[in-house]
């Protein structure tokens, strides 16, 4: 049960495993305390953004490996008619995710471009702010898509806390983004903020104004 001393044991240790990996997926961002150093400017440099992610992975998996598991208590099983609920909210981050990178370009995402294995697209305008398309209606909209999975879901009390751990991180690395791009673009993102929220949309967009592709990007 909840007050048993083995599930409070469980949890925290749940609550420290991935706790830990966002504080090593923070640190070994190029934009935390590793563009202070000379890492990034040495012969590492153009691999770094690849092997980021392929080390985010790895640790992801290491990290569900690890997570105690065992007596877990249900709290919101999706089962029934709530299944074609979640299939719809998951089919709709997807969706949300897949407009994300119709702007922010994947294979720069993944660290192509930095590795020179793929060139980047003639015409494409860099250090411009995006404001079209999906980033039109909220401005974070793959956190967003990353919240809606996380809860809408099987959840066990070993999954709840690591929704909880890996939201609070969410949230917390979009107050950092909002924080950055305040710095980088001024007022222009102060207007943009105004007019556009963080999470959830204020308005039901079209499919046009969502499909609209926009060759500017955010760095």
């Amino acid at each position: 049960m909840w007050g048993t001393d083995e599930t409070i044991t469980r949890l925290g240790l749940v609550a420290l495993i991935w706790g830990s990996w966002c504080v090593q997926h923070s640190l070994l961002n190029s934009e935390g305390p590793l563009r202070r150093t000379s890492l990034l400017r040495s012969k590492i440099g153009p691999y770094y953004r690849f092997l980021y992610n392929i080390i985010a992975v790895l640790t992801l998996i290491l990290a569900s490996k690890i997570t105690p598991r065992g007596h877990e208590i249900a709290i919101v099983m999706w089962q029934g008619p709530l299944l074609a609920v979640q299939v719809v909210i998951w089919s709709a981050a997807i969706f949300v995710f897949w407009l994300t990178f119709r702007c922010l370009d994947w294979r720069e995402f993944l660290g192509f471009h930095d590795m020179g294995i793929v060139p980047k697209k003639k015409g494409r305008a860099t250090g411009q702010l995006i404001t079209r398309g999906i980033y039109g209606v909220v401005r974070h909209p793959q956190f967003s898509a990353g919240l809606l999975m996380l809860w809408v879901r099987n959840l066990r009390d070993t999954d709840a806390v690591i929704s909880v751990v890996l939201s609070a991180y969410l949230l917390i690395g979009a107050y950092i983004e909002e924080r950055r791009l305040l710095r980088k673009f001024g007022e222009e993102y102060v207007h943009y903020r105004e007019r556009v929220p963080a999470f959830v949309p204020a308005r039901i967009p079209r499919l046009r104004e969502l499909l609209r592709f926009d060759s500017r990007r955010r760095e």
